[in-house]
C-alpha cells in the first residue's frame, strides 16, 4: 500500500473522538442526531430540556462494571467521580460518558459555505448541573501524529468555551499551542476528580447568579413553620452546592429571630431555647433513673432516637445534624469512647451531673425542727432534774 495512503488510517488507538463530514445547512440532520450546537438559538432552557432527549446517560455505580471504556484512564477517573457524587462532593455536577457530538468550526470562516464539509467531535465525558453542560476530553501523548490531528480538531473547538481538555504533564509542551484556548487539568498517570472540580469551579462557577435565585422571603415562612431547617435542606433552598456556600447564602435570609450554624442549618432561636430547655430536663430525668438503676450515662444513639419520637420537629435529622445541634448548649455533654461508642449526659458549670450526687445520696427523712423555746425549756429541766438527784444521795 501506498505510503501516503497509510499515513491518512487512524491510529486504532484513536478510536475517539469520532470525526465525520457533515454539510454545514444540515441543521436538519444534526438535530435527528441529537446534536445542540453552541449557536443554536434555542433558549437555555429549550437547550436544557433538548439535552434530556439525548441518548447519553449518567455514569452510574451499576454501569461502571458493564461499561466499555476506551482507556483505564477513563475508567478511573469515572469511578472516581461518581464516588464523589455519591458522597455529595461533586458539587452537583452530573458525569455522562460520550454524550452528544460536537459540531466543528472551519479554521476559515470565509472558506465556508453551504457545502463546506464540518466535522463532529465526540468528547469523553459530559458534566451537566442545572442548565449548565461541560464537556470533558482525556488527551493522551501516543505519536506525534496522533497529537498534530487531535490538535487539527481541537483547534476548531476553541470558540465554544464549554469544553475542558485533560493533559498529561509528560505531553504539555506538545499541546501548548492550544493550553491557552481551553481550561486544562494536568494528569500524571491518572486523572484526578477533584482537580478537575477545582477547574469546574475556577472557570464555571455561578453562585453570585444562583444566590440572586433565593426566595428569602419564602425560606423565612418554612423556618417559622418548622422552627428548624436542616443543613441538608438547605441546599436546595439556598441554591447551593458546597457546604463553604452555605453561611454566605444564609446571610439572605438571617435575622429578625432566625439563625443560621453550620452543620445544624436554619432555625428559630425562641423555638431554639425552648427545645434546649425541655431537652436539658428530660434527658437529666432519664439519666437520674438510670444511675440509681447503677447505671451509667445515656448511649448517644439511643438518645439521638428518643429525640426523633419526643420532638416532631427533630424527626427529619440526621444523627449529624443531631449531635451538631446538642452539642451548642453547654449543659450536654458528649463522650467519644471511640468512633462508634458515646455517651451523652448533662453537667452542671462544674462539670459534673446534675443528678448523679443526688442519684447516688441515700434519702432522709426530713423531721420538723423545734423552736428556739422548746429547745431552751428543753434544757432547764434537764438541769434541775439532775440537780435533784444529787440531793438524794448526799
Amino acid at each position: 500500500m501506498n505510503a501516503n495512503l497509510l499515513k491518512l488510517l487512524p491510529l486504532p488507538s484513536e478510536t475517539n473522538p469520532i470525526e465525520t463530514q457533515l454539510p454545514a445547512s444540515s441543521s436538519t440532520n444534526l438535530a435527528e442526531a441529537r446534536f445542540i450546537a453552541p449557536s443554536s438559538s434555542l433558549s437555555s432552557n429549550e437547550q436544557a430540556s433538548k439535552l434530556q432527549e439525548h441518548n447519553s446517560s449518567p455514569i452510574t455505580h451499576a454501569a461502571l462494571s458493564s461499561s466499555i471504556f476506551d482507556s483505564t484512564i477513563e475508567q478511573s477517573f469515572a469511578e472516581a467521580f461518581q464516588a464523589l457524587a455519591n458522597s455529595d462532593g461533586a458539587d452537583g455536577w452530573r458525569l455522562e460518558r460520550e454524550p452528544e457530538p460536537l459540531l466543528m468550526s472551519p479554521l476559515s470562516v470565509e472558506a465556508t459555505s453551504a457545502t463546506t464539509p464540518r466535522g463532529i467531535f465526540i468528547p469523553d465525558f459530559a458534566l451537566t448541573r442545572d442548565d449548565l453542560r461541560i464537556y470533558v476530553e482525556i488527551l493522551g501523548f501516543w505519536t506525534p501524529a496522533y497529537r498534530e490531528r487531535k490538535i487539527a480538531k481541537l483547534q476548531q473547538l476553541k470558540e465554544r468555551g464549554d469544553l475542558v481538555l485533560a493533559i498529561p504533564t509528560e505531553a504539555r509542551d506538545a499541546f501548548a499551542s492550544i493550553a491557552t484556548a481551553f481550561p486544562i487539568v494536568y494528569y500524571d498517570g491518572q486523572l484526578s476528580a477533584t482537580e478537575l472540580l477545582k477547574v469546574l469551579r475556577i472557570r464555571y462557577d455561578n453562585l453570585a447568579e444562583r444566590l440572586a435565585q433565593i426566595d428569602a422571603a419564602s425560606v423565612r415562612k418554612s423556618i417559622e413553620s418548622e422552627g428548624l431547617l436542616p443543613e441538608r435542606t438547605c441546599y436546595g433552598l439556598l441554591h447551593c452546592y458546597r457546604r463553604s456556600e452555605l453561611p454566605r447564602a444564609a446571610e439572605r435570609v438571617v435575622g429578625n429571630n432566625i439563625a443560621f450554624t453550620s452543620g445544624v442549618g436554619f432555625y428559630q432561636i425562641d423555638w431554639l431555647e425552648q427545645l434546649r430547655g425541655s431537652f436539658v430536663n428530660w434527658l437529666g430525668e432519664i439519666d437520674g433513673n438510670n444511675l440509681r438503676e447503677g447505671g451509667g450515662p445515656m448511649p448517644l444513639p439511643q438518645v439521638l432516637n428518643e429525640s426523633r419520637k419526643r420532638w416532631p420537629s427533630l424527626a427529619a435529622c440526621e444523627d449529624e445534624t443531631l449531635e451538631a445541634l446538642i452539642s451548642l448548649w453547654p449543659e450536654v455533654h458528649i463522650t467519644r469512647n471511640s468512633i462508634f461508642e458515646a455517651t451523652i449526659e448533662v453537667l452542671d458549670k462544674e462539670g459534673t451531673p446534675f443528678t448523679k450526687q443526688e442519684a447516688l445520696q441515700p434519702k432522709v427523712e426530713n423531721r420538723p425542727k423545734k423552736s428556739v423555746r422548746e429547745r431552751s425549756s428543753t434544757i432547764k429541766k434537764r438541769i434541775i432534774r439532775e440537780a435533784s438527784q444529787s440531793e438524794l444521795w448526799g
